[in-house]
């Protein structure tokens, strides 16, 4: 009797220890917006046209080296002023973030990434806010990935680049990059302190010429945003544009 009750008893421990629910807990993600739509022949012909329009006698054409006002073209104003400002909204409102009575979106700068399979330094915009990039055009074969990549210590880390070394798969709650596809029609927003870049050897600018160049290209429409307080009450944002002063005159 005695040896029935210990075994009903180990039984009753072990079912105990075997009867319990794991819960993983996603804390402090980082957020990106993936956005594809229908890219008309239309369109691609405008922007293949600005392109040349916004580029060098070398036929480069980069923020690097001044090309940045895309967005002041009035042949892509309904990109800018319904699909990204549509976008953008999305990305704040998943934040839960309001931007109705608060603040004021402000897109600084746009311009072109075009390669020939040819990777993209890594860099960010950390200057800004929020960062996009939009693919418009993309030829068969030319399709690297858009690698996003956690800066620093990532929050599951005991030390920086312990997760790089010693997990045996990526998922979402060790991942220091993530390599994101890119097809025709892809528009990503993200913040712009996230370091990026293109999933293939590094060239510098390349030149392109004309439509039938650009036809074999992967091209790429990229911008950045900035927020500010539409209000001069604290409120943990850059103050209204309009109150800004500029100390350095005209130098």
């Amino acid at each position: 009797m005695r040896v029935s009750l210990i075994s009903n008893e180990l039984n009753t421990l072990r079912a105990t220890i075997h009867n319990y629910m794991t819960e993983h807990i996603t804390l402090f993600p980082t957020t990106v917006l993936k956005q594809t739509r229908q890219v008309s022949s239309t369109e691609k012909d405008i922007w293949f046209d600005l392109f040349l329009k916004h580029s060098n006698a070398n036929g480069e054409s980069s923020d690097y080296i001044g090309f940045e006002q895309l967005h002041l073209e009035e042949s892509v104003s309904d990109f800018y002023n319904d699909t990204l400002t549509k976008a953008v909204n999305e990305y704040l409102k998943m934040l839960s973030v309001s931007t109705s009575m608060n603040l004021n979106i402000y897109l600084t700068k746009s311009w072109f990434n075009v390669t020939n399979r040819a990777g993209i330094n890594n860099h960010n915009h950390a200057e800004h806010h929020i960062s996009f990039v939009y693919y418009p055009h993309v030829p068969q074969g030319n399709d690297a990935g858009f690698v996003l990549l956690h800066g620093g210590k990532h929050p599951n880390e005991p030390y920086d680049g312990f997760l790089a070394v010693n997990t045996f798969d990526q998922n979402q709650f060790n991942a220091t990059q993530c390599n994101l596809n890119v097809s025709e029609g892809t528009l990503y927003l993200f913040p712009s302190d996230l370091y990026h870049h293109i999933d293939a050897d590094y060239q510098p600018i390349q030149g392109f010429h004309n439509k039938q160049d650009l036809n074999n290209s992967r091209v790429c429409v990229a911008g950045d945003i900035l927020l500010t307080a539409q209000h001069s009450t604290y409120q943990r944002a850059l103050p209204p544009l309009e109150n800004w002063q500029k100390l350095n005159g005209n130098i």
